[in-house]
């Protein structure tokens, strides 16, 4: 019987093939003081504050320190992971809170940020992974604005002389009954289309919004056509306090944009997502290693309808009335210039383009019929100095910085 010879510690750790490991070092405790507190104050300070004013410069330059420390600090380590996850942190804390003790109309700008946030982390999923644009996300944010209203408050619809009364569900069941329509929708649209290579899901999706709107506007039995439908505030109450009030439901579409982000995350780092970014990136080379191309472009297509689906059910309480101009071509190429803005393929980018979209947009009400043209103007001058959106060039930036410390 031959003596079996085993590896001692002391070789298995001179090997040249051995995998090397990384090492993260300690978090500063100093580093994490300095951004705890910069992050608490960002958060804190706002609160109360109705305008901006000198004070608020100051803000801003703490503000833009947390920046900074996400761009100096190496993004491997634990002090890159704790400058992360804290600034991530902050924002959702500031996102809480700020809007404490604010005016109805802000409350209603920060609610419409959310939603809109939503449907463009999910358009974010087709375009910035999948490499498919989608033209029809206000399409389908009006379907499920639809379905919730009618299926909340019990309609009775009437079709080629057939009438059906509609079952009167709760709020909340309306919302993944939204969803799971629009992802069907999406699912009988995108499997002919993708059957081809080419923008062909674009030209589909572009008239399948036209078709849409045609449909909501000329139904009179149905969705009171172009008179649109009053949406009255039904009872919705969690733990006995009534969340349909302006300052309360925002916290709803606030729930709802971070289970969004929530599963966009899941979605790009779970294997699906590295085959997603495969496909975006070299379709043919993903076909010949076993991607199936469809089934996964099919896929990223159904989450993004669906979650533009359920946020069409929020938009509808939030602004208490809905009607087929609100979700008209013009409406989906706001979210696909807001996608383009915040950063195709970044989990950022969706709330930097949907602040564009909202809040900026309301800026530039008072131009009247040229809102348009200066929010077109502002997208050209951003893609000229930022192509890969502001997300984007920000991640750009920080890799070339940081591989520039590294090699210095």
């Amino acid at each position: 019987m031959s003596e079996t010879n085993l590896a001692t510690d002391t070789d298995l750790e001179n090997r040249k093939d051995k995998i090397q490991t990384v090492d993260r070092g300690s978090i500063s405790p100093l580093l994490a003081s300095m951004v705890i507190a910069a992050s608490a104050f960002v958060v804190l300070f706002p609160i109360g504050r109705s305008q901006f004013n000198a004070s608020m410069w100051g803000w801003l330059a703490v503000l833009l320190g947390l920046g900074a420390a996400n761009v100096i600090v190496p993004r491997f380590t634990l002090n890159g992971l704790m400058v992360k996850w804290v600034s991530i942190v902050g924002f959702f804390g500031f996102m809480a809170l700020f809007p404490i003790g604010r005016a109805g109309s802000t409350m209603t700008d920060f609610g419409l940020f959310v939603i809109f946030g939503a449907v463009v982390a999910g358009m974010n999923l087709t375009q910035g992974y999948a490499g498919q644009i989608s033209l029809a996300q206000a399409a389908f944010m009006g379907i499920g604005a639809y379905v919730s209203v009618l299926l909340d408050f019990g309609e009775t619809i009437s079709v080629m002389g057939f009438s059906w009364e509609l079952p009167n569900l709760p709020f909340l069941l309306t919302i993944p009954i939204a969803i799971m329509v629009s992802m069907m929708l999406s699912v009988l649209i995108g499997f002919p289309a993708l059957r081809v290579q080419g923008p062909w899901l674009a030209f589909v999706t572009l008239a399948f919004n036209l078709l849409v709107f045609l449909f909501l506007n000329n139904e009179d039995e149905i969705t009171r056509g172009s008179r649109g439908m009053r949406v009255l505030r039904d009872d919705f109450k969690v733990l006995g306090i009534d969340m349909l009030s302006p300052g309360r439901f925002y916290y709803v579409g606030l729930a709802y944009l971070i289970l969004a982000l929530g599963i966009v995350w899941w979605v790009v780092k779970c294997p699906w997502g590295r085959a997603l970014k495969a496909l975006r990136d070299n379709p043919g080379r993903a076909r010949s290693l076993g991607v199936d191309v469809r089934a996964y472009t099919l896929l990223a297509f159904a989450i993004g309808s669906g979650l533009a689906g359920g946020a069409g059910a929020l938009y509808a309480r939030q602004v208490e009335y809905i009607e087929p101009r609100s979700f008209y071509i013009n409406q989906s190429f706001d979210f696909l210039l807001a996608t383009v803005i915040g950063g195709l393929g970044t989990l950022a980018g969706p709330l930097i383009g949907s602040s564009a979209i909202t809040l900026l947009a309301d800026h530039l009400r008072f131009t009247g019929g040229w809102y348009r043209v200066w929010f077109g103007l502002f997208v050209i001058v951003m893609m000229l100095i930022a192509p890969e959106g502001i997300a984007g060039t920000f991640n750009r930036f920080r890799a070339w910085f940081q591989a520039r410390n590294e090699g210095a």
